[in-house]
């Protein structure tokens, strides 16, 4: 007759690592996809305050930081709270949406001001702890005429 008193724990010493090690990457992923989610938000929210009216480029950029951090301009400079990510606002003037750029001011060859185009984009690198590092991106481009 065989005894089987120690079979759970050598089981458990085989899959409890693996399963340590599963949680973690999961975890790391998980964590990852937030950041990527409150980037996107953050562009976001800058189409909102686009189409609210805001108009200056630098004002949009500390909106945006804002919004995607959940930090107030003075807290995104402590350093201790992790890196804010680079935010850029280009505003542009086309005469048609896929057109050549031309100055705001100017009007189109058929009288009508030119489109104005907004392109917002934040970019962060999500430094992991399993995993390699994952650059993440949001973007979007908002016509405001």
């Amino acid at each position: 007759m065989r005894r089987k008193d120690g079979v759970a724990a050598i089981e458990f010493a085989i899959f409890a690592p693996i399963l340590t090690a599963a949680l973690l990457l999961m975890s790391d992923i998980g964590l990852a996809m937030t950041e990527r989610i409150s980037l996107q938000q953050g562009v976001r929210a800058g189409a909102q305050f686009v189409m609210s009216g805001v108009t200056d480029t630098e004002d949009l950029k500390d909106l945006i930081r804002a919004a995607s951090t959940g930090l107030s301009k003075s807290d995104q400079d402590d350093v201790s709270l992790g890196g804010a990510p680079l935010v850029d606002a280009v505003k542009s003037c086309r005469c048609s949406s896929d057109g050549a750029i031309v100055a705001c001011d100017s009007t189109c060859a058929d009288d009508r001001p030119c489109y104005v185009f907004f392109d917002l984009s934040a970019e962060k690198t999500y430094e992991a702890l399993f995993i390699p590092d994952i650059p993440l991106k949001a973007e979007i481009r908002v016509q405001t005429r």
